[in-house]
């Protein structure tokens, strides 16, 4: 069962390691076309957000050596997430677009109780 954790994690790391560096690292343009008009944020908001995905991706990397790090990468990961797929079925993309963000909220959900503290 630890390599069915590990194996999710270093999913989640690879996926928002490869998406926060592309919202950090792509044309103002491309962003606007894929963010601004689609679900109204700004630019810096989404290098913003690509940023902290990107921390916390190689948090998740770092959880390998010190499983600390786990805890708040997957709780991170999956703040963004759930804002993702809020703001995806409110801009009216409908479920079948909100469906990725939500699977990758799930895979964090799973990473962040499963290294949860025992007072929660």
């Amino acid at each position: 069962m630890k390599w069915f954790f590990r194996i999710v994690q270093g999913l989640l790391a690879a996926v928002f390691l490869m998406s926060g560096l592309m919202k950090v690292f792509v044309s103002s343009e491309e962003i606007r076309t894929l963010y601004t008009e689609m679900l109204g944020y700004n630019v810096g908001f989404m290098r913003i957000v690509g940023l902290v995905e990107s921390l916390a991706a190689i948090g998740l990397i770092a959880g390998y050596r010190w499983p600390r790090f786990i805890l708040v990468s997957s709780g991170t990961l999956a703040i963004i997430m759930a804002g993702a797929t809020i703001s995806t079925l409110v801009s009216g993309q409908g479920a079948v677009t909100a469906g990725p963000p939500f699977v990758l909220l799930a895979l964090a959900l799973v990473l962040l109780f499963k290294n949860r503290p025992a007072f929660f």
